[in-house]
């Protein structure tokens, strides 16, 4: 089961996910599936943070480190380290 903090939309989707030119319902919807998608690799495998990064469809793993931390307040590396089940 995902943690709490990645299945809410808490926060702001800017710096998130986008689909290019899409809005609405069902891309906020993928928006949230992708950040529970990354906060369940991060939590149930030992990929590098640049992996899951990639995998997500993020540019790079520093990218997703400033944008998860915006998003949830602490870095990929701090919420694997806390919610870590591998």
């Amino acid at each position: 089961m995902l943690p709490t903090s990645c299945i809410s939309a808490r926060g702001s989707c800017s710096g998130s996910l986008r689909i290019r030119g899409a809005g609405g319902p069902s891309a906020k919807f993928w928006r949230i599936s992708a950040w529970q998608e990354v906060c369940r690799q991060l939590v149930e495998t030992r990929w590098s943070i640049e992996k899951i990064a990639v995998q997500g469809g993020f540019s790079s793993g520093s990218y997703l480190h400033t944008v998860f931390r915006k998003r949830y307040g602490y870095t990929p590396s701090e919420y694997r380290r806390k919610n870590a089940k591998v």
